[in-house]
């Protein structure tokens, strides 16, 4: 059944990406109206999404460039995955929900950046791709690609430290309350709601949270060994009318990355307006509970599944992670107050839940269970994590024996437990017959070892060994908890761990309870009741070199004997890991498209430095190069390379996209290698429409020339309109571009020189006022825009003719005769033509230049055009070059590469254009080599 399950999916997924592949044909091939490709659009962002959940790489993979979502109607790129760049803290919310039949939790990691009010500004979801693991409470800036609210990151950069103590741990450690522990509670009702009245009354949460004998203060106070004091206040009934963008199914959002996203802003701003007019002082308080009636009068749900609602739940309790914002947390109601089901109400049911949002608020993540069944601990996709299965924990399941203490690894981390009775073993600093006595944490110790914490040497993470015995709050526990140590392995990444559904999760980093009795099949939380291991029982990671053995435990004096010992680590040899930055781009056929990839050598720390080698397997006809290959990586380092692919200039849209397989392989040991696919998208190439310039404008006559590159064969039709562009001039006149030009016109024209126009200036603009001329090119393949001809319009101001006036006619003398200006092309040399550099290096290209104009044509310039590697800051001088006739001058071409160009061939291709006629002189390829830093 499992095995058709996974086969299931991967057809699902594989249909998915097939449909997006449709979608994303027609909008890259321009088919359909306007309207239509806003319609493929919304389609395609619906399947985007869905994709971005179930397969981040694959999402990344099917993005669209930026260049064909710029080319989209405006309104069709709201719907399409945009790049961007974002600066913020990684948090996590997690949303807790009890059904009569079901218990689930719904964790999400948030970037999130606020405004000056600490207020959420920007908020996205985020959906990790392999080997992203950001540290919940980080200040990072992420690169990545968004829809809607929802983020796949490319790349993350940490900018800061961590954005609150985590006491040297992802278990989230010391509270972003502060030292306040002031709580207001505040009951809200919605005037849309159909439960108007709050399901609590103000002396039942005051049971609930501070006064009953098992609230949430006296709970955590427990569970802290007195040291967590918890009071507050519990506010009159807010009735809160939230704004109209975020009703309805919007309302329950409170993630801030859906439709709704504002909720929470919108809601606390209002509850802070109340609170003002009520005298009550805001700032007192270190956190927040809002209270909710039932909500499904208000809650309806939405069509997108990043719309959170809430269910027909017993109870719903959500906390946030966050250092940005005062902390708050949520109760969705009463069970008990809407359901024939529930025959009295249960206070010490929502004191023990109300303690786990608040252990949220402290900055914990979930305390969970992870079953590998009998394989390597490490080997992360054959294990299954259980979201609440250590039900001996606050942040766990742990009100199903409530009131009773954290594990001690969440008590040191909040500082509840005192430096001299914890210890930490490593391979360097292990006894010689490493044997330790661990003592039970279940009450408080003097200088008495209650928690020993071991580092894995080889992968992340952190095992975590304690001890319980039945004493004070844990007498409540089960007998087989006293029976030996409790393992707990947590820091670990949990973005490769399963689900007990199979599926990917998308989360912090979590705490684990690795329970010994791998006899009992683990299909639920609950299943996970024999945790602690026997005496003689030994657990071995072997990919770590570690084992722990319990020698004895003694319930009576509450200790345990272990013997933990390492083995010698050997060299492991293990797949790279291949990462396409963006693995789907586009270029006009012929061109060349460079792609940044990240290799990571996962060799095991004792190995040698390793070398790799790339390949590509590209389609029939197209190039695929690595500018730098056989790169040498150390043991858990990475570096970055570039595939630059090439397509023919055959390659058509209709056959898009064209897939490239990368693989890279050690070059020792080619049995282990990476292949990941790149995808290349041909674009459709702009219309070409007229070129040409209005060269002159005299009172007897203008000139240019002009010709389409759809045609070369027929001449154009050239439009004059006088004293303002087409639309507000008048018509001055037409003419055809047909008249022989030099050379130079030809090689611009498909090497058809008659395409030059002479246009008589008509009499009537000779007035003695100013006016400006504009020359327009008719298009005529494909008949569409038609351009206004560089150098257009031009000015001039003609004299009206004399009044002639009878005189006798003179003998005419002669007079020498004064040759016309002959623009002739230049001698042009450069040396250098290749020069070779580090990135953010200038370097200079020598551009001899000998005008060959006739003396009387005096000064013109010639500018310099220089194409540039595409998407990078590169940068050149001088762009033009004034050149007397007949003067000889030598210019330094200097060129500066980005300093964070990547290394390689870089192309620069010099156009030298006449400035006055748009003529090109030359065109020349240039190289500047990028070296390694």
């Amino acid at each position: 059944l499992s095995s058709q399950k996974n086969l299931q999916e991967i057809r699902t997924r594989a249909g998915l990406e097939e449909d997006i592949e449709v979608l994303t044909q027609k909008l890259v091939t321009k088919k359909g109206t306007n309207t239509d490709q806003i319609s493929v659009a919304i389609q395609r962002k619906t399947k985007m999404k869905k994709l971005a959940r179930q397969d981040p790489d694959k999402f990344v993979l099917n993005v669209v460039s930026s260049d064909i979502r710029k080319s989209l109607p405006e309104e069709a790129q709201k719907y399409i995955e945009q790049k961007v760049e974002v600066e913020g803290s990684i948090l996590e919310i997690v949303d807790d929900n009890e059904t009569p039949t079901n218990k689930k939790s719904t964790p999400s990691v948030i970037l999130q950046s606020t405004d000056n009010e600490g207020f959420t500004d920007k908020s996205y979801k985020l959906f990790l791709r392999e080997g992203q693991s950001p540290k919940v409470g980080s200040k990072v800036k992420v690169k990545g690609y968004v829809l809607d609210k929802v983020m796949v990151p490319i790349s993350f950069q940490t900018v800061g430290g961590l954005s609150f103590n985590q006491g040297g741990s992802a278990v989230l450690g010391v509270s972003t309350i502060g030292d306040n522990k002031k709580i207001a509670v505040i009951s809200v009702t919605f005037p849309e709601n159909s439960y108007r009245k709050n399901d609590f009354t103000k002396e039942q949460l005051e049971q609930i949270y501070f006064s009953g004998p098992r609230s949430a203060a006296n709970y955590l106070k427990k569970a802290s060994f007195n040291k967590l004091s918890f009071a507050g206040d519990i506010n009159d009934i807010y009735e809160v009318t939230i704004d109209p963008q975020f009703k309805r199914a919007d309302v329950c959002d409170i993630y801030e990355t859906g439709r709704g996203a504002g909720f929470t802003k919108n809601l606390i701003r209002k509850a802070k307006i109340q609170a003002g007019q009520r005298g009550i002082t805001w700032s007192q308080y270190g956190l927040v509970g809002f209270i909710f009636p039932y909500a499904s009068g208000l809650c309806n749900g939405g069509p997108d599944e990043d719309e959170q609602v809430w269910e027909s739940a017993i109870a719903r309790g959500i906390g946030n992670i966050d250092s940005n914002a005062k902390p708050y947390h949520f109760l969705n109601g009463n069970y008990c107050a809407r359901s024939s089901n529930c025959s009295s109400l249960d206070l010490n049911y929502y004191g023990g839940l109300m303690a786990h949002e608040i252990g949220h608020n402290l900055g914990l993540s979930h305390a969970n269970g992870l079953n590998c069944g009998n394989q390597i601990i490490g080997t992360y996709p054959n294990c299954k994590s259980f979201t609440y299965a250590d039900r001996f924990d606050l942040i766990g399941g742990a009100w199903t024996y409530q009131p009773n203490p954290s594990a001690s690894n969440q008590n040191l981390h909040l500082n509840y437990l005192p430096d001299s009775n914890k210890i930490t073993v490593t391979r360097s600093n292990v006894r010689a017959d490493g044997l330790y006595t661990l003592y039970s944490s279940s009450k408080e110790r003097s200088n008495q070892t209650q928690f020993i914490r071991i580092p894995r040497p080889v992968e992340r993470g952190v095992y975590y060994l304690e001890y319980r015995s039945r004493e004070n709050s844990d007498v409540r526990l089960p007998n087989n908890v006293f029976k030996g140590a409790v393992l707990r392995l947590s820091e670990v990444p949990d973005w490769r761990l399963k689900d007990d559904s199979g599926n990917y999760q998308n989360r912090g980093e979590q705490t684990y309870l690795i329970d010994m009795s791998n006899t009992n099949p683990k299909t639920s939380w609950l299943n996970f009741i024999n945790p602690s291991l026997r005496d003689g029982q030994v657990f071995e990671d072997r990919k770590n070199r570690l084992s722990i053995t319990q020698v004895s435990h003694d319930q009576s004096l509450g200790t345990v004997l272990l013997k933990i010992a390492f083995t010698p680590p050997p060299c492991e040899l293990d797949n790279p890991t291949l990462l396409q930055e963006e693995p789907r781009q586009s270029g006009l056929a012929g061109e060349k498209v460079s792609y940044e990839l990240s290799i990571t050598n996962n060799n095991s720390p004792s190995c040698p430095e390793a070398s790799f080698n790339l390949s590509a397997q590209a389609p029939a006809g197209w190039g695929a190069e690595f500018p730098r290959n056989g790169v040498a990586i150390a043991s858990g380092d990475s570096t970055t390379v570039t595939a630059d692919i090439t397509s023919p200039s055959s390659a058509t849209v209709d056959s898009n996209p064209y897939t490239t397989q990368i693989a890279v392989q050690n070059s020792a040991n080619p049995a282990f290698r990476k292949t990941k696919p790149i995808k290349y998208d041909i674009e459709v190439p702009p219309p070409a429409v007229p070129i040409g310039f209005h060269d002159t404008l005299t009172c007897t006559e203008t000139k240019g020339w002009t010709c389409d590159p759809n045609n070369f064969s027929t001449p154009l039709s050239v439009d004059f309109y006088i004293d303002g562009p087409r639309g507000s001039g008048a018509l001055l006149g037409s003419t055809i571009a047909n008249v022989t030009r030099e050379e130079a016109v030809g090689a611009q024209c498909g090497g058809n020189a008659a395409h030059g126009f002479s246009f008589g200036v008509p009499e009537t603009i000779k007035d003695g006022r100013e006016h400006r001329v504009y020359a327009y090119a008719t298009n005529v393949e494909p008949p569409g825009e038609n351009p206004l001809l560089s150098k257009s319009p031009k000015t001039i101001t003609c004299a009206p003719p004399p009044t002639p006036t009878p005189s006798p006619t003179p003998t005419p003398s002669p007079s020498p005769t004064q040759s016309a200006c002959q623009w002739t092309p230049p001698t042009i040399k450069i040396t250098p033509e290749s020069n070779s550099a580090k990135a953010g290096t200038t370097v200079t290209y020598n551009v001899r230049l000998k005008s060959n104009d006739t003396d009387n044509c005096g000064k013109r310039s010639l500018v310099f055009d220089l194409i540039l590697p595409t998407n990078k800051k590169w940068s050149y001088s001088p762009t033009s070059v004034p050149l007397r006739a007949g003067q000889t001058k030598i210019v330094d071409l200097s060129v500066t590469s980005p300093s964070d160009a990547t290394p390689g061939t870089k192309s620069l291709i010099l156009r030298i254009i006449g400035e006055e006629n748009g003529i090109s002189y030359l065109t020349k390829t240039l190289t500047y080599i990028v070296l390694p830093q």
